[in-house]
């Protein structure tokens, strides 16, 4: 396996975790969870007058470890029939481990509650009980996507369905 791949995964594991506690540390010291759910409710009234509720539901399931260990293994078997090369699948498992448990830990490290609990005119869609911060979906989606993008050429054809 080629270590540099790997390297780079584990690095981009290390720098989510530092741009997560350095975030967190900022919402803390300037008490910055009134502003959020300030955010959250302004949020909330655009969109709920403008889409259905199940679009921001299905983008959250693209950030779920279960879809994204489903497209893993897709990644997996691509990856290995494209360039008989497994790489960059286990630098993209590595990554989502090193993410979800970090994720957890820093969940428990601020142990920031959810917007809603702030302020009860906010509507909660999912019934999340764990803290909020750092948000798994989005820290798990965000590397894993990325890493996939990097090594392939989706961005092109990506590119070419937007154009």
């Amino acid at each position: 396996m080629k270590e540099n791949g790997l390297r780079k995964d584990v690095m981009w594991s290390f720098y989510y975790f530092l741009a997560v506690i350095l975030l967190g540390l900022l919402v803390e010291i300037f008490h910055l969870n009134a502003i959020e759910s300030s955010l959250v409710l302004e949020i909330q009234d655009i969109l709920v007058h403008a889409l259905p509720v199940q679009i921001f539901v299905i983008f959250s399931y693209l950030g779920d470890l279960r879809f994204l260990l489903i497209i893993s293994l897709l990644y997996f078997v691509y990856s290995y029939y494209k360039s008989k090369s497994i790489d960059r699948s286990i630098g993209l498992l590595v990554f989502l481990a090193i993410v979800t448990i970090s994720t957890y830990f820093l969940k428990e490290l601020f142990s920031r509650e959810r917007p809603y609990m702030y302020s009860a005119n906010i509507i909660s869609y999912s019934d999340e009980k764990d803290f909020s911060f750092p948000s798994g979906h989005v820290s798990r989606s965000f590397g894993a996507y990325s890493i996939i993008l990097d090594s392939t050429n989706i961005e092109r054809i990506l590119l070419l369905v937007l154009v």
